[in-house]
């Protein structure tokens, strides 16, 4: 009698159909691996969100080892949202440009994150960051910034801005190069009412590009032998008045600005720079729908940063939060690396 009871071609049959069911078997799951990933060689390197920190303390240290504190005014809060906006991890991503990193103290001890120019490095992953972000991550914290009389480099204030001194070049009404150096100085107060102005309009995609600063008071005597009109240029007295101070570029208290879109476009304005016609005012009549939507929102946001819009040129903002300090001659040349 055959084994099991069997017909011996049919036991054939049984050992070939079983064959066939698991190879089926075997393809159906080699099949569900694949959709789930495990067959990527990319999937395998992700991973779940980057873990937040759960410390209440954080310094940020920079290439050459210092520990900065947060800026006054900013909150952890605000360094855990921009954080949130990382991308899932990867073993791959972090490349040389190591900016520094974040140093929380938790209760069981130091969580760090390592901050490069387009991720975050966190127990060996790696999770993408826009590099505005990971800027602005560093913009939270204090730095060594030079600053004299009370005077600093917007850049060091907020690198993301544009500096196109217009009076650095013959691109002017003047026709004539009035600065010496092409460095963007302000009172470091009114530039941090500019740094949060312009964190408003990087969220909506825009930057601030600054036109004219602090202009020392020297600086000023060029402009009026320049073009001696008073009617466009104030005229300065022989020196440099000891009271009556007011908000203006001779203090670094003013700043003279418009927009760019995130390809390095400006936007569209009422007029040029520097237009000393009735149409360069804020509340001119006739510009465009595309002007007037956007010197309104320039003049919303700088509004709420603690300055105020000149009444016949749209581009020159006062810090009117400030209390007006003495006008200065410190050079430009002095801010220069």
């Amino acid at each position: 009698m055959p084994e099991y009871g069997l017909n011996p071609e049919y036991k054939v049959k049984v050992r070939l159909t079983m064959r066939f069911y698991s190879k089926t078997v075997l393809l159906a799951l080699l099949a569900l691996l694949l959709l789930a990933g495990c067959g990527d060689p990319a999937a395998e390197l992700e991973a779940p969100p980057l873990p937040l920190p759960t410390g209440k303390a954080v310094v940020f240290r920079d290439p050459g080892g210092k520990e900065w504190p947060l800026f006054k005014g900013v909150s952890l809060d605000q360094v855990m949202e921009i954080m949130r906006k990382a991308g899932p991890g990867s073993r791959q991503g972090a490349g040389e440009d190591w900016q520094g990193e974040l140093v929380f103290t938790a209760p069981g001890g130091k969580e760090h994150y390592d901050l490069y120019a387009g991720c975050i490095r966190h127990c060996g992953l790696a999770y993408a960051l826009d590099p505005d972000q990971i800027q602005l991550l560093r913009d939270c914290f204090e730095r060594e910034i030079l600053e004299i009389q009370g005077l600093v480099r917007i850049k060091d204030l907020d690198d993301s801005i544009i500096i196109d001194l217009k009076y650095a070049t013959a691109d002017n009404f003047t026709g004539q190069v009035i600065y010496p150096a092409a460095v963007g100085v302000i009172k470091r107060e009114t530039g941090e009412r500019l740094v949060e102005a312009n964190k408003i309009f990087r969220e909506k995609g825009l930057t601030i590009k600054v036109w004219d600063a602090y202009r020392p008071f020297s600086y000023q005597q060029r402009l009026w032998e320049a073009f001696p009109d008073p009617r466009y240029v104030i005229k300065p007295e022989s020196t440099p008045p000891a009271s009556g101070f007011r908000a203006r570029h001779n203090n670094g208290m003013s700043v003279d600005i418009t927009l760019v879109d995130e390809t390095g476009r400006e936007l569209e304005m009422p007029t040029g720079f520097d237009d000393f016609t009735e149409s360069a005012s804020p509340e001119a009549e006739g510009m465009s729908p595309e002007a007037r939507a956007n010197v309104d929102l320039l003049i919303s946001v700088m509004r709420s940063a603690g300055f105020e819009v000149a009444p016949t040129e749209w581009w020159h903002f006062n810090d009117i939060t400030g209390e007006p300090s003495p006008y200065l001659d410190v050079p430009l040349e002095a801010f220069l690396d």
